[in-house]
């Protein structure tokens, strides 16, 4: 997949203000990777959402409250899309 669209990470993007965010950063012509820790179902409705406003979505799921989800989370997005532009998370220490 190669793409010239800029790339954006959101982690945790099945919560409300994340989910909006991942919207957004579409609207804006973000290529936006969603992570999700626990809801896979959450994660596969927002990317639909933004799969059907034209933009292009994909989800990967990690634990990044762990160096492994983190390396494993890296490694789901596709080199060949290109280099990251923005990440993009909340989290609840």
């Amino acid at each position: 997949m190669s793409t010239s669209l800029p790339i954006a990470l959101v982690t945790g993007a099945s919560w409300s203000i994340d989910a909006a965010s991942t919207i957004l950063l579409v609207q804006q012509g973000y290529l936006v990777f969603i992570n999700y820790g626990l809801n896979n179902s959450a994660a596969l409705k927002v990317c639909q959402s933004v799969t059907e406003q034209a933009g292009s979505a994909q989800i990967c799921g990690a634990d990044v409250s762990t160096k492994e989800g983190i390396t494993s989370l890296y490694a789901g997005i596709d080199p060949q899309a290109g280099s990251l532009s923005i990440l993009f998370g909340i989290f609840d220490a």
